[in-house]
């Protein structure tokens, strides 16, 4: 029994090993499966060693995996909150460009506002 057990194992390894034809070239096999019903499914088994760009990617496998991190409670799940979040930011926005805009008049009637272009530097 322990002699068939290290045949099969031998068998096995050898089945697993890659096999390389006198080109260079990894030849690949093909196994089959077959079913109590007669039925038999083919299949071919690649190289059990990364080769060439297989290899590559094994080593860019993790770099390129990044999941994204979904928030936990989404702030926004109903449309009408949706809908006045962005009320909300235009209005915050008007009332920034009109501050901005005072801003701007006072800094010309201050005489401390230079426009970015303008030819005459004195103005």
């Amino acid at each position: 029994m322990v002699d068939f057990e290290e045949r099969e194992a031998e068998a096995e390894r050898l089945a697993n090993e890659t096999v390389v034809d006198e080109d260079g070239f990894t030849v690949v096999k093909a196994k089959g499966a077959t079913y109590g019903n007669g039925a038999t499914v083919k299949s071919f088994a690649g190289p059990k060693v990364a080769t060439g760009a297989f290899s590559m990617h094994k080593q860019n496998q993790g770099v390129h995996k990044k999941k994204k991190k979904l928030p936990e409670e989404k702030l926004d799940f109903y449309r009408f909150q949706w809908r006045q979040k962005k009320q909300k930011e235009i209005t915050d926005f008007r009332e920034k460009k009109k501050k901005d805009m005072q801003t701007i008049e006072a800094m010309r009637k201050s005489k401390t506002f230079k426009k970015i272009g303008s030819k005459s530097w004195r103005n």
